[in-house]
């Protein structure tokens, strides 16, 4: 087995394709097999920590040995198939095409760099230029057959002096040998079933083509809806060809936009924040009628933020009825389903903001939390910590509109102030239908039955009594009648 010093051994083929594509191969040119003990394969990711040095030391596997004259590959682990097939081992943290890497002779501390695809010296930005015909981005590089030995990149990606072929992102036809002779190679459309087959190529191009309606190999004429070839019918709102109806900015198919000029004061009447995926809000329509949601979204943020992350539509056909409601539940909520209007995957915990837009007008209706600092566990509400986790809170029957914003108002410090009512986890009571109408006890529980006793203390148990009738009085009448 050859020692190092008379091993010749380089960079056959680099791939930096879509997804995990990505896989590098080296040549063994010598004429014994290459024990690859004595190698590594380092690299630095974008911009090196310390230009001109290695971030990451990556060792071959062991036992990893090149027979002359054949090819080692290292691919991702979740490249595809055809790939994996020719790989001899794994690396997870292959180039993004910005991420040089060298052959290596020696050890961590003390080594030569045979080879190189990239470099250490510096961000190229998303890529190298390779001899002004193509990147190590998104793109396949094939070593040329006259190569014999490695070399700087520098020398390697000049164009004067290049030694790499260019392909196209996701070309894999090269893999697993080398050299390859490209100047037989005759390129064109492979698949006999094509208008522009070519009998005499032996690489397929990519460019197979089909007969189009026009009979035109590779043309793009269509058949429109009626069945013309070239025409120009479509299919209108209403699932009728050549109507010429579309849906308008409210989502009204044939609509003149009138539906939605001025946002309805649509606002939360419920919000849910339950146990595991118990989860919902609510959207009530104070007004005499039905509301299509197309022009309305409901928006989130996560934990903190300083603008909304996360803009949402309604399902497709979505209305509030004139009074009504409408529930959005999560799709595992383990309540009474048929309260749900729509079902899809809820992510507020108690500290995720949420509000309801109208679209047209980009009009801030409602919020449920407010966008600025993180709140913690949650927002209080009515006096109650975390109010908005592990609660139910439902709108008070005396408020007509959202808060356009103003969470703090809305959540107030009290149960008097607040425009909410704070119920214990997983209370639906409520859901599917708004006004409801509360009654406070001298705590502040809502439907809650403590009263205050006659010395004003609220679940006292004090009570007038006694031959004086006084409050709290255990006095009786002595045997002298006094």
């Amino acid at each position: 087995m050859s020692s190092f010093s008379i091993a010749n051994v380089f960079f056959s083929e680099y791939a930096e394709g879509s997804s995990n594509n990505k896989y590098m191969e080296i040549y063994n040119a010598g004429t014994e097999t290459v024990d690859l003990s004595g190698y590594a394969y380092p690299n630095v990711s974008n911009a090196p920590s310390t230009v001109g040095e290695h971030e990451y030391w990556n060792t071959f596997d062991d036992g990893a040995t090149i027979a002359p004259g054949d090819v080692y590959v290292i691919c991702h682990p979740s490249s595809d198939d055809a790939i994996k097939a020719e790989c001899d081992e794994t690396h997870s943290y292959m180039s993004n095409g910005d991420d040089g890497y060298c052959l290596a002779q020696g050890t961590s501390d003390s080594f030569t760099c045979v080879d190189w695809i990239g470099d250490f010296n510096g961000d190229p930005g998303s890529s190298w230029d390779v001899c002004g015909v193509g990147t190590t981005a998104n793109h396949t590089l094939v070593r040329e057959a006259d190569v014999v030995s490695g070399s700087d990149w520098s020398v390697s990606s000049a164009a004067d002096t290049c030694e790499w072929e260019a392909f196209e992102s996701n070309t894999w036809t090269y893999l697993g040998s080398h050299p390859h002779d490209f100047a037989s190679i005759v390129e064109g459309c492979t698949d006999s079933s094509a208008c522009n087959y070519n009998a005499d190529a032996n690489t397929d191009d990519g460019s197979c083509a089909v007969n189009d309606c026009a009979g035109v190999c590779g043309g793009d004429s269509v058949e429109d809806c009626a069945g013309i070839c070239g025409g120009s019918a479509v299919v209108g709102c209403d699932d009728v060809c050549g109507s010429g109806l579309v849906d308008d900015e409210c989502g009204d198919c044939g609509g003149d936009g009138s539906a939605c000029a001025a946002a309805v004061e649509l606002f939360f009447s419920e919000h849910s924040e339950g146990s595991s995926s118990n989860k919902y809000f609510e959207v009530f329509n104070p007004s005499s009628d039905a509301v299509n949601l197309a022009s309305y979204q409901f928006v989130n943020c996560a934990n903190g933020c300083d603008d909304w992350e996360y803009t949402n539509d309604f399902a497709n056909g979505a209305t509030v009825p004139a009074g009504g409601t409408y529930t959005v539940c999560h799709g595992s909520f383990a309540g009474n389903l048929t309260l749900c209007d729509e079902t899809r995957t809820l992510y507020h915990n108690g500290d995720d903001a949420q509000g309801l837009i109208h679209t047209p007008t980009a009009t801030l209706l409602d919020v449920v939390g407010g966008v600025g600092a993180d709140p913690g566990s949650g927002w209080e509400v009515a006096g109650v910590a975390n109010g908005t986790k592990d609660h139910t809170i439902v709108r008070k029957s005396e408020v007509t509109t959202g808060n356009a914003g103003d969470w703090t108002s809305s959540a107030g410090t009290d149960y008097n102030n607040s425009e909410w009512v704070v119920l214990p986890q997983n209370t639906w009571d409520y859901m599917g239908s708004h006004p409801h109408s509360f009654t406070f006890d001298c705590a502040g529980t809502p439907n809650g039955d403590a009263v205050e006793d006659c010395a004003g203390v609220c679940g006292g148990d004090a009570v007038v009594g006694g031959c004086d009738n006084t409050c709290g009085s255990t006095a009786v009448v002595d045997c002298n009648g006094v």
